[in-house]
């Protein structure tokens, strides 16, 4: 039995894309605070919006301790070393 793909993939990869592209101009606007206020509020924001994507896929599928804290590490090094 195949499984069908839903187009809702490419539409969230193609509204990343776009997003990521407004984010220069987006950030010239934004010259006077501090870098690591933007890249807080960033993150929160993204946090807001995927958290509970996450908390709904999580109750279909069980994942380890472990694996979900593979998971926060990987988050939070990512968001450090983009900051750099």
């Amino acid at each position: 039995m195949t499984k069908k793909i839903l187009p809702l993939g490419s539409l969230l990869i193609i509204v990343a894309a776009s997003l990521w592209a407004l984010d220069g101009l987006l950030r010239r606007s934004l010259y006077s605070l501090p870098p690591i206020t933007i890249v807080f509020l960033e993150h929160l924001i993204g946090s807001i919006l995927l958290v509970p994507l996450f908390v709904r896929q999580l109750r279909k599928e069980s994942i380890t301790k472990r694996g979900l804290m593979q998971a926060a590490a990987v988050a939070m090094l990512s968001g450090l070393l983009g900051t750099l």
